[in-house]
């Protein structure tokens, strides 16, 4: 049994998701030779290499075999973005069941949705495939929606996860080795309204950061030791990937015997 030491270089896995207008995709096509697989046409106004719209699961699995046969020099792949790639999801589970809505699949009682986790799986480990056969970083991009979050030892509370069901949501963070919250920074203060009142304003919003760890505030997780905040710009989430010449070697004694 081999057994490997150390960080080990590999393609990363990263979704990254904000709030509208803050700059998700300008930030993935500072990666690594990106390709665009585009599902909402918003891509317009960025110079970027991209793919015609597409707009069903086969078209979808379509471009990735494309990447996966054909020579090209791509080295990351980018979904723009998750959510409207879950709505394509949706409509091949309704089609798979002959349904018209993913409520009434098999019945309804959240069936739909469960079918729907299964081909995320599946299709998850396609692009693991395509991963190890040729070396591509892959970046989903997604909108943000508020969840509320019931605790027990504290009252219920608010905040950004990925704009995606949830059982969807938990897949992909899990399967991400990044998972990061892009916003824009604000900023409250007092403003007097007479008669010894205040009100709180808003102030600041130009600064844009993401967010790299878990807080009570969003859904975040790194697998590099990142610091909790990064400035918007590819290259500062780069410089922190393990190097070729920072990796362990391999052990090939895995022998647990006791060497005398």
């Amino acid at each position: 049994m081999k057994i490997l030491k150390g960080r080990q270089v590999k393609p990363r896995r990263v979704l990254l998701y904000g709030q509208e207008g803050v700059g998700k995709s300008t930030w993935a096509a500072m990666a690594p030779r990106p390709i665009f697989l585009d599902f909402e046409d918003g891509l317009g106004d960025i110079e970027v290499e991209k793919t015609e719209r597409l707009t069903t699961f086969g078209d979808t699995l379509s471009a990735l075999g494309w990447l996966y046969s054909q020579e090209h020099e791509y080295k990351t792949v980018v979904f723009d973005t998750a959510d409207w790639f879950e709505k394509l999801i949706h409509d091949q589970v309704c089609q798979n069941a002959n349904v018209s809505n993913i409520e009434k699949v098999d019945g309804g009682f959240g069936k739909g949705y469960v079918a729907a986790s299964l081909l995320w799986q599946d299709f998850l480990t396609k692009l693991e495939a395509l991963i190890a056969a040729r070396g591509l970083n892959v970046v989903f991009l997604g909108h943000c929606t508020r969840v509320k979050v019931s605790d027990p030892e504290r009252e219920t509370y608010e905040k950004y996860s990925p704009d995606l069901h949830k059982g969807a949501a938990s897949i992909l963070r899990e399967w991400c080795d990044e998972v990061f919250f892009a916003g824009y920074r604000t900023f409250t203060r007092a403003a007097d309204e007479g008669f010894n009142k205040k009100r709180q304003i808003a102030v600041g919003g130009d600064e844009r950061y993401i967010r790299t760890t878990h807080s009570a505030g969003v859904q975040a997780k790194n697998r590099l030791n990142l610091p909790a905040e990064l400035p918007m710009a590819w290259s500062e989430y780069q410089k922190h990937w393990p190097q070729a010449g920072n990796i362990g070697g391999v052990v090939v004694d895995g022998s647990s015997k006791v060497k005398g």
